[in-house]
C-alpha cells in the first residue's frame, strides 16, 4: 500500500539544508502551533516515498540478527551559484551509528565562506531501547558566543509492548533558567492490528502548569488495513470542546494502491465540513506512483479546478528516477514547469545523489538549484537482543511471488512489512500456527517482515518477484 502526497520541490530544499553558521534555534521558524498541527501547514506529515529517500535514505535495520549492512554515513549539500555559475557548498551530515545498526548522532556543518571551511551547526543524539526504539532525540545548536554546543529541543518516546509509539513528549530548553521546559505532547492509541487510531496533542500551559488539549486526528481503515477516513479536531476553549477541523476521505484501488483523497475544512459561517482539495494519483504496471494531480474546489463555479502535478519515473530496479512538478495556469490553460528532481544510484540501489532544478522561464530551459550527494559504507550490525528473546519462525517459500508462509507461531502475532527504504507497507494480525500474507500486490524487491509476539520478536528478509 502506497499512500503518496503532493509536494513542492522548491521546499525540500529548505526541509533537507538544515545548516547555519549563525547561532540560532532550528524550529525557529517552527511555532508551537505549527508542531502541534503539522498538517495544517505541511503536505510532508503524510509521508510520501520519495520524501523517505530525501530525509533518511537508509534501511532498516534487524535488531535481531547479526548482519552486514549498508549505511548512509555522510552527506553533503551544496547550491548553484548563479554569478559564479558553480556549486556552492552549503552544509553537510556526519553520521554515527551503535553496534546494533541504530542512528546515534547526526553532527551537521554550515560552510562557512567567510573562513572557507566548515563550522558546527547542528548536533543530535538519539537512543535507543533494547528493541530498537527510539526513546530519546535531543538537538544541539553551535552557539559562537560561547564556542560550545547548547541544548534546544529533547523528545522523548513511549512505547507499548508491540513496538508502537505511544507518548512523545517535546522540552525546549531554556537558556536563562538552565532547564528543560515542557511544550508539545502527543498521545497515541492503535487498534490490534497496530493501526493508529487516534492521536490526541497538547501544549504545555504556563498559566494551568500543565498539558492543554489542542489537536487531535481520528483515523479510520477498512478490513485490509488501508486508511479511508481521517478527521482532525481542535480544541475550542470557549465552548470547552472539541470542534471538527478538517476531514480527508481516502480511495484504493484493487492493489491497495492510494489513488484518492478528497479534503474538507471546517466553513465557520455554515458551521459545516465544505470541500477543499483534491488529490489523484496514477500508477504503473509495478504499482509505481507515476502521477500525482491535485484541485482545489471553486465555489463560484462548484467544480474542482487543476492546481498542482507532479510526475515521477523509475529505472529498471523501481527507484524514482525523475520527479517534475507543475503548476496551472489558468490564463493559458495548461501546466507550467515548477521544479525537477533527479535521483542517482549504486549498485546496491542506494540513493547517492539528487539534483533539484527549478525551471527558468527567462531562457526556457531547467537550471541547477540545489543538491545534496551521499555516501554509504557496509557495517556489521550486531544482535541486540539474547536468544531467547527471538520469536522462532520460519517463512517460506524465499522469494515468494503470491503467498508467504510463516510456520512456528504459536500466539498471536503482530506482522509488519516494511520496504527496503524503512517504509511502513502493511500491518496485520496472525493467529494460525501456519499463516498465510498474500503479498501478490507488491511490487518486486526486498522487504522486511517484523513479526512480535509479546516480548519476543523477529525480522524475516524477502524477496518478491
Amino acid at each position: 500500500m502506497k499512500n503518496p502526497t503532493i509536494f513542492i520541490i522548491a521546499a525540500i530544499s529548505f526541509l533537507l539544508v538544515q545548516t547555519t553558521t549563525q547561532s540560532q534555534n532550528p524550529y525557529s521558524d517552527l511555532t508551537d502551533y505549527q508542531r502541534a498541527y503539522p498538517e495544517l501547514f505541511t503536505h510532508f506529515d503524510k509521508g510520501s516515498d520519495l520524501l523517505l529517500y530525501h530525509r533518511n535514505p537508509s534501511i532498516k535495520i534487524d535488531h535481531k540478527t547479526d548482519a552486514l549492512v549498508f549505511l548512509q554515513d555522510s552527506f553533503y549539500s551544496s547550491f548553484w551559484d548563479v554569478p559564479a555559475n558553480n556549486w556552492r557548498f552549503l552544509g553537510k551530515q556526519i553520521n554515527t551509528y551503535d553496534d546494533y545498526g541504530n542512528l546515534t548522532e547526526e553532527l551537521v556543518f554550515g560552510w562557512n565562506s567567510g573562513i572557507n571551511n566548515w563550522k558546527e551547526a547542528y548536533k543530535y543524539l538519539n537512543t535507543y531501547d533494547a528493541n530498537g526504539n527510539k526513546t530519546e532525540y535531543i538537538s544541539y545548536i553551535w552557539n559562537t558566543s560561547i564556542n560550545s554546543w547548547q541544548f534546544s529541543y529533547r523528545d522523548s518516546y513511549t512505547f507499548d509492548a508491540t513496538g508502537n509509539q505511544i507518548e512523545q513528549i517535546s522540552y525546549q530548553w531554556n537558556v536563562s533558567l538552565n532547564i528543560w521546559e515542557e511544550n508539545f505532547k502527543s498521545v497515541k492509541a492503535y487498534d490490534g492490528n497496530g493501526n493508529l487510531l487516534l492521536e490526541t496533542r497538547y501544549l504545555w500551559n504556563i498559566a494551568i502548569n500543565n498539558w492543554k488539549e489542542v489537536y487531535k486526528i481520528a483515523k479510520t481503515y477498512d478490513s485490509t488495513g488501508n486508511l479511508t477516513e481521517e478527521i482532525s479536531y481542535l480544541w475550542d476553549s470557549a465552548a470547552n470542546n472539541w470542534r471538527e477541523n478538517s476531514k480527508d476521505e481516502n480511495t484504493y484501488d484493487e492493489n491497495g494502491n492510494y489513488i484518492e483523497k478528497v479534503g474538507y475544512l471546517w466553513d465557520s459561517v455554515t458551521n459545516n465540513l465544505v470541500l477543499y482539495d483534491r488529490y489523484t494519483y496514477s500508477y504503473d504496471a509495478n504499482n509505481n506512483l507515476t502521477e500525482g494531480i491535485e484541485y482545489r474546489w471553486d465555489t463560484l463555479i462548484t467544480n474542482w479546478l487543476f492546481y498542482d502535478r507532479y510526475t515521477i519515473t523509475y529505472d529498471l530496479n523501481g527507484n524514482p528516477l525523475e520527479l517534475i512538478e507543475y503548476y496551472w495556469n489558468p490564463d493559458t490553460n495548461e501546466w507550467v514547469f515548477i521544479d525537477k528532481v533527479f535521483h542517482t544510484y549504486d549498485v546496491e540501489d542506494h540513493l547517492t545523489e539528487f539534483v533539484i532544478y527549478t525551471w527558468d522561464v527567462m531562457t526556457n530551459s531547467w537550471v541547477f538549484n540545489f543538491k545534496r550527494i551521499y555516501f554509504w559504507s557496509q557495517h556489521e550490525v550486531v544482535s541486540s537482543v539474547k536468544n531467547e528473546d527471538i520469536l522462532p519462525c520460519q517463512i517460506r517459500p524465499n522469494p515468494v511471488t503470491d503467498a508467504l508462509f510463516v510456520d512456528g507461531l504459536s500466539s498471536p502475532t503482530v506482522a509488519r512489512i516494511y520496504s527496503a527504504n524503512g517504509t511502513l507497507l502493511h500491518t496485520m494480525t496472525l493467529s494460525d500456527t501456519s499463516t498465510q500474507i498474500h503479498i501478490q500486490n507488491l511490487p518486486d524487491g526486498m522487504y522486511m517482515l517484523h513479526l512480535q509476539a509479546e516480548s519476543k520478536t523477529v525480522v524475516k528478509r524477502f524477496v518478491k518477484q
